[in-house]
């Protein structure tokens, strides 16, 4: 049950995004990022159980920050005890719950988070001269 309520494109896509952009990442080390992410979300959800979601967690935002740290994780190739670290983190700021949504607009707070999480970590890259010129924005004004 949890794996229809668990959406992990919505999480581990903008953590492996700009994780592979910052590194340069191939489109096939992309893939393999997301492969990743998805498969540990899965797990962690399914090890959570049905009772996860029926007790008012919002599985998405529960288990989707713990895919999403996988998946950028394997995107920047960490190191066991990295990649530890870095789930952790994840679990330490997975959050959610179903009773919040109602009414309000916290459905979609769980891929906000992650595009935020993202846009931190690309600016605080050591990259970030040429990852700030390859967005949009800079474009379009380096052409005005």
């Amino acid at each position: 049950m949890c794996r229809r309520r668990y959406h992990p494109g919505a999480v581990a896509l903008p953590a492996s995004l700009a994780a592979a952009e910052a590194k340069g990442a191939s489109g096939a080390e992309l893939l393999t990022a997301l492969a990743a992410g998805y498969e540990i979300g899965l797990r962690v959800g399914v090890c959570a159980g049905v009772s996860h979601s029926t007790s008012g967690y919002h599985v998405t935002g529960t288990v989707g920050a713990i895919g999403a740290a996988a998946a950028a994780a394997r995107t920047l190739r960490l190191s066991p005890e990295q990649t530890a670290h870095a789930l952790g983190i994840g679990a330490t700021q997975a959050a959610g719950l179903y009773a919040a949504r109602m009414g309000a607009m916290t459905k979609r707070l769980p891929t906000l988070v992650a595009h935020h999480r993202a846009a931190c970590w690309r600016h605080s890259s050591p990259n970030k001269d040429s990852l700030a010129a390859s967005t949009p924005s800079r474009r379009r004004s380096a052409a005005s």
